[in-house]
């Protein structure tokens, strides 16, 4: 016997509608897992003691705050670093957020302290909380406008989102956490570039790089920072760490020494990876970002030491472009990490 061709479509448009709900339950449950990954890294790395991380958060959920909520956050910190009590802003919203795992009254009441003295309440109409962990704050300030919300609220908002918005947010935060499941790549994911100007007038000027080579330099630290991009998470902080622990050659606590030189010993590498990450070292030497050298002198005259070579240069074959954001940063932590791990360049701006 056969249908009737209205009762046909029927059948068609009831099976498309099943389809598409479990397909969405998929994903769904599939960003579920998401964040459930990254906020149990982040209290197990908190718990002994590394915070790293946290500043790892800030542009990420910048992005996904900007697509669930359709606003137009700013990461505070690319603004003015160690910006107060608020790590995302929209002005023209009048939204601002504070990403934290402290989900405690003591860590309310610290915020809206440093939000009423630096009178943060010119700019923006609500300061919100995005938790990533327990919530515990039963705190309400009467002159602050303030809301908390959990990755379980956050959740459920984005089940909220119209089908084919879930489907664009999954694939985009699967790229951000490097799970992109559609793709049967064996490499990682480039990380993403973050929301930052192309505008590097106070590096340019501090190198005194301006005339024919200026458009190279532009050029080597655009390509500089995509390498950075294509190195995974372990690559990234291992190239932070021998950044930050190392020196300039013939450096002293009255002279900065050679400047466009970036050594560090062998041993303390070592130290601190241990040999079973020997293979993280050999990946960053075949991307010719570390030179081993067996006869390195720290300074005139003494011993001569195992130690690495930091060193990356593009079309300016003379400008080290590690020792060069090493030394315009004046070695300080945080840049250098947002630099290289998060790979922002909002410090050279």
């Amino acid at each position: 016997m056969r249908l009737p061709a209205a009762e046909l479509q029927s059948g068609h448009h009831d099976i498309g509608i099943l389809c598409m709900a479990i397909k969405r339950e998929e994903i769904i449950k599939n960003i579920i897992g998401m964040f459930t990954r990254f906020s149990d890294k982040v209290l197990f790395e908190n718990a002994v003691g590394f915070l790293d991380i946290n500043k790892s958060a800030e542009p990420l959920f910048m992005g996904v705050l900007n697509r669930v909520y359709d606003l137009q956050l700013k990461n505070m910190n690319s603004i003015q670093r160690n910006y107060p009590a608020i790590d995302l802003g929209d002005e023209g919203s009048g939204i601002c957020y504070q990403i934290t795992s402290l989900g405690t009254n003591e860590k309310y009441n610290h915020t809206l302290e440093k939000y009423k003295e630096k009178k943060l309440g010119d700019k923006f109409r609500e300061l919100r909380f995005l938790l990533i962990g327990e919530n515990n704050i039963t705190k309400k300030d009467p002159d602050v406008r303030t809301k908390v919300f959990t990755l379980k609220s956050l959740i459920q908002d984005i089940d909220e989102m119209p089908d084919r918005d879930l489907e664009e947010f999954e694939q985009y935060f699967s790229i951000q956490m490097n799970e992109n499941r559609q793709s049967s790549s064996i490499l990682p994911v480039p990380l993403l570039a973050p929301d930052n100007s192309d505008s590097y007038e106070n590096f340019l000027s501090y190198l005194k790089i301006d005339g024919d080579e200026r458009d190279d330099a532009i050029a080597d630290i655009k390509e500089f920072l995509n390498v950075l991009r294509n190195l995974n998470n372990h690559q990234r902080q291992l190239l932070y760490f021998m950044v930050r622990h190392g020196h300039f050659p013939n450096s002293s606590s009255r002279r900065k020494g050679n400047t466009d030189q970036v050594y560090i010993a062998y041993d303390l590498v070592y130290e601190e990876i241990g040999r079973k990450n020997e293979g993280v070292l050999r990946s960053l030497d075949h991307r010719n970002l570390i030179h081993y050298r067996d006869d390195y002198t720290e300074y005139l005259g003494g011993d001569e030491i195992r130690a690495f070579e930091l060193y990356w240069s593009g079309k300016l074959s003379e400008l080290n472009m590690i020792a060069a954001v090493k030394d315009f940063v004046h070695d300080d932590p945080e840049a250098l990490y947002d630099f290289f791990v998060n790979t922002s360049a909002a410090d050279l701006a």
